[in-house]
């Protein structure tokens, strides 16, 4: 299962810049999601409302590569408030999510669902920028047109 370390400040920006196209009265549940997918040394965040895309790219330590989505309101609304230190975000066996930052833990079911359920979020009508968070370059925006 899933397993990554990320500073919590740099978790949080890109949990609310992915939030301005989630909607939480989805006609897909899943829209209401955020895409966590962790590999070599990122963490991308991701979400769409199948018109608009949006992806960040976060540094993270990960210790088990893996994709999970999580509902974003919820998660972000945890992330924020946790301490700026290290976050560790485990994925259980038994899809509870498990969130621990400077002496807090936080367990907790956030409607996991497994990634290869979420083609919705991968995918939109044009394309998206990925653009990372916390590291001294600034993403490319692609022209439209």
């Amino acid at each position: 299962m899933m397993e990554l370390q990320v500073n919590q400040e740099i978790f949080a920006r890109g949990l609310q810049l992915v939030q301005s196209v989630v909607e939480p009265r989805q006609t897909l549940p899943i829209l209401a999601n955020v895409l966590l997918e962790a590999s070599g040394e990122v963490l991308r965040i991701s979400a769409t409302d199948l018109e608009v895309a949006v992806r960040m790219a976060v540094p993270a330590v990960v210790s088990a590569p893996g994709g999970i989505t999580l509902n974003a309101r919820k998660l972000y609304e945890i992330v924020r408030e946790l301490p700026p230190q290290v976050v560790k975000v485990h994925v259980q066996e038994n899809s509870w999510v498990s969130l621990a930052c400077g002496g807090t833990t936080v367990l907790d079911d956030i409607a996991l669902v497994d990634v290869t359920d979420a083609a919705a979020l991968r995918q939109s009508r044009h394309g998206a920028a990925t653009v990372p968070i916390g590291e001294q370059r600034v993403g490319h925006r692609p022209r439209v047109g």
